[in-house]
Parts: C-alpha cells; structure tokens; sequence
C-alpha cells in the first residue's frame, strides 16, 4: 500500500469513528437520569471524535465521552425525577448529529475516491513499465 493510500486509509477509518459516534448519540438520546449525580442512574453521556494529526500523514481518531454538561427536562411522572420533577438528560442534538453523519459520508468517500485513484496510477505505472 502507497503512502498516499494508506494516508487516506486514516481518513476512512476517522469517518468511521464519527459514524459510531453519532449513530450511539442518535441511539441513547432518550436515556434519562437522575438528578443526584447517582452512578447507577447516570443518564447517558454523549460521544465526540477526538482526531490528532499524524506526523508521517493522515490522522488518529478516537472516541471519547464528550465533556458537554446534563441538561434539566421537567418529566415529573418519570421514576428518575427529583422532588421538583426534573430528571438529568444527554445533550445531544439531532440536526447537529445528523449534520455531522452527512459530514463523516463525504469525508468517508473522498478519502475511497482518492484510494481508487491512487490503485489506479499505481496500476498504469505497472503496466508502463511492463
């Protein structure tokens, strides 16, 4: 595999990342939790990529607990509400997750595109030189 591949190759497998991420966000929206900060009733915490540039090219990508806080939905018939009716629920925006699948799609096949291009000129080149 060329650099340059393997280079996209990183950008593939980052779009991948941002793709769990959100799809896990999109999937636990829903999941509520108390308001005490109790461990066992924890409502869920959001996922963001972490990406660092690679020195030798392309990048590293991660997923990590996003740090954004709870946010207070008034649900007072809730099991999980507090005495005021509150339960603790994930920030996590729809448009911005769906924005950010649409995002990680082109990334993703930009970088298959550039692979292709890249087996192809790899391709002509053998044949060249046959």
């Amino acid at each position: 595999m060329s650099a340059i591949s393997a280079i996209a190759l990183t950008g593939v497998q980052a779009a991948t990342r941002r793709f769990e991420a959100a799809a896990s966000n999109i999937a636990n929206m829903d999941t509520l939790g108390t308001t005490s900060g109790a461990t066992d009733r924890a409502p869920y915490v959001p996922r963001e990529v972490r990406q660092i540039a690679l020195a030798s090219g392309g990048v590293a990508a991660g997923i990590a607990p996003s740090s954004r806080a709870t946010l207070l939905q008034y649900q007072p018939a809730s099991p999980l509400a507090d005495p005021k009716g509150y339960v603790a629920a994930p920030d996590v925006d729809l448009i911005s997750e769906f924005v950010d699948i649409a995002s990680a799609s082109y990334s993703f096949v930009a970088n298959l595109r550039v692979i292709e291009a890249d087996s192809r000129m790899m391709k002509d080149v053998l044949d060249i030189a046959v």
